[in-house]
């Protein structure tokens, strides 16, 4: 007699491996699994809190001259995602197919949609969260020169070296792949571009998906773009200090919605008050960069009927820190009056007025995405041969699924849960935009 499943549990087994298997982003991430998450009881809402990595200022000479408080920071990830997907299938189902058959027609397909969905989430939340960026909106990538721009900038902010990844769009890839070809023997370069094969490139373990990010920008202040995939938004109106999470703008057209929109990326080119300009600083030896400062716009923004505006933003989950010395300082100085502000867009036409969307891709360490995925109660009502639960003991990630019958038409529903959680570091990715 052909294997066949007997209970949920069995179900649940090849639900997870199928799952995992399915995955891209979610795959190299750091997977985050606590005790605080496994008594059964959690649901939407549960945080826990997870220690970063300390930096440490290196004193001079024998003699202790400044003690700096390093206490020990941590970033909150909360369990506020729920995800699940129902399978359709009548009891002859369970009864003509075998276990094998079974698994590819209902439980695969299953497993591939949730596993789409929450990846899309991840990928999605990185993008738009990335304070960091390299490359051009509204701009193909021709050749890998970004990847290395991107490679670049990791090593300037001190992100760890020894395991990277970079993800972007399938058209991007395509053009990266042509752009290979003076490089390698055309046979593989037919690989890469048909295959997806790329591998490890620039320091990148390297793939395509697609779950980049489509932003859409705010509009700036609509005058001339100064360089391509920029425009102007407006000038500092209000120097930027240590412990500031906004910028306080003036010069916008006045009344605008949608100045600037969560997500935007912005840089700011303006000098601290001895003339020299604001770069943002290597957090290892605190050197300037040569960077310009850039951030994450994280609200909509409107200006108002005076053409002012107030920019929530954020650089490396934190506010800006000028203060010399200082473990965490982001920025070699305060951003005096009159700073200009760039918006990362890809408007076209007159006055970059036009809307239209870039892609963002990323360039990251494991250690930038925090996630986790802990296990879903199991309702003490459904019999337990209706229900079953899986949990990699690896990453902690765990599928739960639970089994109904309708007996007026002899069908089985059958719905797989997942509840999780992630938090995006910035100071260990970076935005790599394109078209």
């Amino acid at each position: 007699m052909p294997d066949t499943y007997v209970t949920m549990q069995d179900v649940a087994d090849d639900m997870l491996i199928a799952f995992q298997n399915q995955l891209k982003v979610v795959n190299t991430a750091t997977q985050v699994f606590d005790k605080q998450f496994t008594n059964g009881h959690k649901d939407k809402g549960a945080t826990l809190q997870v220690q970063r990595p300390n930096n440490n200022v290196v004193g001079d000479g024998a003699t202790i001259t400044t003690i700096l408080d390093n206490s020990e920071r941590y970033v909150n990830l909360t369990i506020d995602q729920r995800k699940h997907v129902v399978l359709d299938f009548l009891t002859k189902d369970l009864t003509l197919y075998a276990r094998q058959d079974f698994f590819k027609r209902f439980i695969e397909p299953g497993a591939k949609a949730l596993a789409s969905v929450v990846d899309l989430a991840v990928a999605d939340a990185m993008c738009k969260q990335a304070a960091n960026f390299v490359g051009t909106p509204g701009v193909a990538l021709s050749d890998e020169s970004t990847i290395w721009a991107a490679r670049s900038l990791m090593n300037k902010l001190g992100m760890p070296y020894d395991e990277r990844y970079a993800f972007i769009s399938e058209d991007m890839y395509q053009n990266v792949g042509h752009g290979l070809k003076s490089l390698f023997q055309p046979a593989l370069v037919k690989d890469i571009i048909e295959d997806a094969m790329i591998g490890r490139l620039s320091g990148f373990d390297f793939f395509s998906t697609i779950h980049t990010r489509n932003h859409l920008s705010g509009t700036g202040d609509t005058v001339a773009a100064p360089a391509a995939g920029f425009v102007t938004a407006g000038t500092i109106a209000v120097a930027t200090v240590s412990g500031d999470a906004t910028l306080a703008l003036t010069g916008i057209l006045p009344s605008q919605t949608g100045v600037f929109k969560a997500g935007d990326k912005i840089y700011v080119d303006g000098v601290d008050v001895l003339g020299n300009p604001v770069y943002l600083v290597n957090p290892i030896d605190f050197t300037s960069t040569g960077k310009l400062a850039c951030f994450e716009v994280t609200a909509d923004v409107n200006s108002t009927i005076g053409g002012t505006a107030t920019v929530p933003i954020s650089i490396a989950n934190t506010t800006i820190i000028t203060d010399d010395p200082h473990p965490y300082r982001n920025l070699t100085g305060n951003i005096e009056i009159g700073g200009q502000v760039y918006l990362a867009t890809a408007r076209t036409g007159a006055g970059a007025s036009v809307a239209k969307t870039y892609s963002v891709g990323m360039a990251y360490h494991p250690s930038s995405i925090l996630f986790a995925a802990p296990p879903l109660i199991m309702p003490k009502a459904i019999p337990d041969a209706a229900k079953g639960v899986q949990t990699d003991p690896q990453t902690g990630i765990s599928i739960r699924i639970l089994e109904t019958y309708d007996s007026t038409y002899d069908k089985v529903l059958t719905r797989m849960d997942i509840i999780y959680g992630l938090t995006v570091l910035q100071d260990r990715c970076v935005a790599v935009l394109g078209a």
